[in-house]
């Protein structure tokens, strides 16, 4: 049974570490009849033949990587490309392994795909759902990749988590999502993001529920993401309503949701201009602005889909501060006209 990884750990104990653990005994190429029935917790670690860089060079910058981590398997050198801990209750490496190798090629299973099958997907072709992509996935699997597996750590969550942190705080694998301290480690998981969104798009447009999954529910990302795609997206709404000679009080909210009729479409994102702006500059330079926030170009949001106007006008700015329509209203009654702006996420 391998020893957890500690804090005292450095670079060169841990490579010793991998050497120990990552022998000939236990490697195999990843396709389904070979996957070991082990039904235990641990850490896989996938590693790649140099040569797979080539065929997945097509997309990317074509350059010689240096990894932190390489084996020779077989008179063949492998560098360490992803690694990942099992610890949950559900998943075990068995499981895992068939995770990352199942080659289903629908749209409510690509939502699910591992993030390996994404990474290489993205990088063998431009739409994740074209014809016999799963398969060419799987295939370059296959050829150019082998797993080896740590199980044990007294099956205890708090060592195999902690171990794999600390490999990852020291080796860098080149398709894990979160490893960006390279040139070509960025470029390969803006290609991968964008990609799979340009996928999920064709299918079913750009909707909450793919937001949602995508920025794990975090309605600030949801508005930065609907701000910076507002001048090149169908399905982004748009809104202008003009206040002039309105009375302005405490039903704004309401009034203004009347006027919109877009309270069950998701966030809303708004400004409130004191004369009208014509181009996009002008909107972003917030010189017309009456309450712009610290954030998000100026933009105000709702924060939650299930928040309407009425609500978002009601709420404090913060936990004890006095509601939005009293700090915002009186700057807008001495005005003649007032320009609300909204961009919305389409149903």
């Amino acid at each position: 049974m391998p020893r957890p990884l500690n804090s005292t750990d450095n670079f060169e104990t841990i490579k010793n570490w991998l050497d120990e653990n990552l022998t000939d005994k236990n490697p195999f190429t990843p396709y389904q009849d070979a996957i070991h029935q082990d039904l235990s917790k641990g850490i896989c670690f996938w590693l790649m033949k140099r040569e797979g860089y080539k065929i997945l060079s097509e997309h990317i910058t074509d350059q010689a990587l240096e990894a932190e981590y390489s084996k020779e398997i077989n008179e063949v050198q492998f560098d360490l490309v992803y690694l990942e801990e099992i610890y949950k209750a559900e998943k075990t490496i068995t499981k895992t392994l068939n995770w990352h190798i199942d080659n289903v090629n629908d749209i409510n299973a690509l939502k699910k795909s591992s993030p390996l099958r994404k990474v290489i997907g993205a990088l063998l072709s431009d739409d994740l759902l074209e014809a016999n992509i799963q398969k060419k996935i799987s295939n370059f699997i296959c050829e150019n990749l082998m797993v080896f597996w740590i199980s044990g750590f007294d099956c205890e969550d708090n060592k195999i988590i902690s171990t794999a942190n600390i490999l990852k705080s020291h080796f860098f694998p080149l398709f894990d999502k979160n490893h960006t301290s390279t040139d070509i480690s960025k470029e390969i998981m803006v290609r991968t993001d964008k990609v799979y969104y340009n996928t999920i798009k064709k299918i079913e447009g750009i909707t909450y529920g793919y937001l949602k999954y995508k920025y794990n529910d975090k309605n600030d990302l949801i508005a930065k993401w609907i701000v910076d795609n507002r001048w090149n997206s169908d399905n982004i709404g748009y809104k202008e309503i003009s206040l002039k000679n309105t009375e302005i009080n405490t039903d704004m909210g309401g009034k203004l949701n009347d006027k919109l009729n877009i309270t069950n479409n998701g966030i809303i994102i708004f400004k409130l201009f004191k004369e009208n702006t014509k181009t996009e500059e002008e909107e972003k330079d917030n010189k017309n602005v009456i309450w712009k926030s610290n954030d998000l170009s100026g933009w105000r949001f709702t924060r939650s889909r299930r928040q309407d106007l009425v609500g978002f006008f009601k709420n404090s700015d913060s936990g004890n501060g006095p509601p939005k329509h009293e700090s915002i209203l009186e700057s807008m009654r001495n005005l003649q006209n007032i320009y609300f702006k909204f961009y919305y996420l389409n149903s």
